[in-house]
């Protein structure tokens, strides 16, 4: 059994490429230019191509399967305060900020931030389920 306790912190670094891009949008069907025309985005308040906030956002997914096996999302609240550019450098985490009963259930902080301006790009909370015969929960 793992031990889980309050405060614990996940994370992970990483970018979003062009083709990253590319290939959330054929996945989505999302195909707005803001996320490819460089001659659109000069006109708007980003001045250049922005990846997805849910591309982003879904980094929050790979830390929880990757770190809380059998980990259920339940709900999740999503804040975009500042836009995620291709190719710029973010750190996602997840921190564990309590418990609900049942006691199987997490609630979760969780951030994008952008490493070189160390700025929050998306902000949120996260309730997840976790198999009771996996995780000690310590907090």
């Amino acid at each position: 059994m793992k031990t889980l306790y309050n405060g614990q912190i996940f994370s992970l670094r990483r970018s979003f490429s062009k083709q990253d891009v590319l290939l959330f949008s054929n996945l989505c069907g999302d195909k707005n230019p803001i996320h490819f025309d460089e001659e659109f985005c000069k006109k708007t308040i980003f001045k250049k191509p922005i990846i997805f906030g849910m591309l982003g956002s879904s980094l929050f997914s790979n830390l929880l399967g990757s770190n809380i096996e059998g980990s259920i999302y339940i709900n999740q609240t999503l804040n975009f305060l500042k836009p995620i550019y291709i190719d710029e450098e973010i750190e996602a985490t997840v921190k564990i900020n309590g418990l609900t009963e049942p006691k199987n259930y997490l609630l979760l902080i969780t951030q994008v931030r952008k490493i070189k301006s160390d700025e929050i790009a998306i902000d949120g909370e996260a309730l997840v389920r976790i198999p009771r015969d996996k995780y000690i929960i310590k907090l």
